[in-house]
């Protein structure tokens, strides 16, 4: 961890950059008109200052420049990230922390808009919490923690999952377009969520593991069971830090919701291959929501795409949504 600049990093060249163009003036609402400013809005200003003797053209605008940044940051999205940077997870700090009371109160009232979601929400008593665990982690030893290599198995997951669930929502919301040279009644329909749904949880299933009964409401349980633990379970608590206790129950929840929605699915589909075409237009749009409700709660970045592929000219980010 680099606490001190001045502590073996020496300075290679200084530049002095070309000024930009900024407009003062933030970007509109949607509810704004793009036309005209609102009433009493000043005119909009610009520096920091000239250009140099010499030049000809437009500067940059600072919009641009401030997108750039956005745009190298959605860069090093796909994994590993930034190359450069090596995280120490055993020692992570997040204010996504349940701990902090008050942070997890404003997340509920932000409904997942990540640009709503403020580290200056929290409270004095909580942000006192937060810079006791700092002060921990900096007074410890580094080499406290585990060998878990926490960074591959979220990407794991995410990997794993991710295209499977858009998967489920482009058979479950698009049926009526072009699949597989045509479009799909509910019968085929159903037949395609089954075999995705089955490949997801095949691997966890066992040869008792069908319903001894319409009734029977637990035939699932160990299919779920397994499908949940799959990520953490040789993971032994004793040999991990508060921060890897967090990580680690992080990926337990992301994995029992996961598998929880899919095996509830895996149970309405079990048998509704050969239902009335209207309780099968009746579960296709039941699931649908269900893998909408998911994804909407894993908020992952993966998600953020242009369907059907965006042009060159297009970019996506999450922070200019809702602003």
């Amino acid at each position: 961890m680099i606490c001190d600049f001045n502590d073996g990093i020496s300075v290679v060249e200084e530049v002095n950059q070309l000024p930009y163009l900024h407009r003062v003036r933030k970007r509109p609402r949607p509810e704004e008109s793009l036309d005209a400013p609102p009433p009493g809005t000043p005119p909009p200003r610009h520096f920091p200052g000239n250009p140099p003797e010499g030049w000809k053209g437009s500067l940059r605008p600072f919009e641009a420049i401030d997108f750039d940044g956005i745009q190298a940051g959605n860069w090093h999205n796909p994994a590993p990230g930034l190359p450069g940077v090596k995280l120490n997870y055993s020692s992570l700090l997040t204010f996504f922390d349940p701990r902090y009371s008050s942070l997890v109160e404003a997340r509920h009232a932000a409904q997942g808009n990540r640009n709503r979601m403020r580290v200056g929400n929290i409270t004095k008593e909580d942000a006192e919490i937060f810079w006791d665990d700092l002060r921990t982690v900096l007074r410890r030893s580094a080499s406290i923690g585990s060998t878990t290599d926490w960074a591959s198995l979220f990407r794991t997951i995410q990997d794993r999952t991710f295209s499977r669930l858009d998967f489920f929502s482009a058979l479950l919301q698009k049926r009526e377009q072009k699949w597989a040279g045509g479009s799909l009644n509910s019968t085929e329909a159903i037949y395609a969520v089954r075999q995705a749904a089955f490949a997801m949880l095949w691997p966890f299933m066992s040869n008792t593991t069908v319903p001894t009964s319409q009734a029977d409401p637990i035939w699932m349980d160990a299919t779920f069971k397994r499908c949940a633990a799959l990520w953490t379970k040789g993971i032994n608590d004793i040999d991990l830090t508060t921060q890897e206790r967090l990580l680690k129950r992080s990926l337990d929840v992301v994995s029992a919701e996961i598998c929880r929605t899919t095996s509830l699915l895996w149970i309405d589909v079990f048998d509704a291959e050969h239902s009335k075409v209207t309780i099968q237009e009746s579960l296709l749009q039941k699931w649908a929501l269900d893998i909408g409700r998911l994804k909407d709660w894993l908020n992952w970045a993966n998600f953020i795409h242009c369907d059907p592929p965006c042009g060159a000219l297009v970019s996506l980010s999450t922070d200019y949504q809702d602003s």
